[in-house]
């Protein structure tokens, strides 16, 4: 997204709304995650003394894989009050490309442990089937892994 900063108001400020395509992300690589849409903006951006103020919302939809259950799921990563300033160098500035703060900013926002709901059961630790979906008839009472270390002779 690049905005040019002689189109802005000297007073007051512009909304930018719109959406970056998936390919100027650079996460196409990304094995964990799928993008399913572009970068959602919806932005004002201020021109100040020596500075540019963006204020704003963006949002991106992505699928993920549960780290309980393994299943995939549909999460939009959002962050409500994005904000952020930027020097103006003595009127050098004519153009000012936001691509890479917007990016890194929804990045960090990515959730670090995903889930698909929070009463995800997620899977047998023995037989491997998705508890959400399947019962097993695995036996619990045995799953205590620390039991060998009681028959240490230390």
């Amino acid at each position: 997204m690049i905005v040019h900063l002689d189109k802005l108001p000297e007073y007051g400020s512009k909304e930018f709304s719109g959406e970056i395509a998936p390919e100027l992300l650079d996460l196409a690589d990304d094995k964990d995650v799928k993008l399913l849409s572009g970068l959602k903006y919806d932005l004002k951006i201020q021109k100040l003394d020596t500075e540019v103020l963006v204020r704003g919302c963006i949002s991106l939809d992505v699928e993920v894989q549960c780290v309980r259950c393994n299943c995939t799921f549909v999460e939009t990563v959002e962050i409500p009050k994005f904000c952020k300033s930027f020097e103006i160098k003595d009127g050098k500035n004519e153009e000012l490309d936001l691509t890479f703060e917007l990016r890194e900013d929804i990045i960090l926002a990515f959730s670090l442990y995903p889930l698909c709901s929070e009463e995800c059961k997620g899977v047998c630790t023995i037989c491997g089937k998705n508890l959400n979906s399947d019962e097993c008839n695995c036996s619990r009472e045995s799953e205590n892994r620390w039991s060998e270390l009681d028959n240490l002779d230390i």
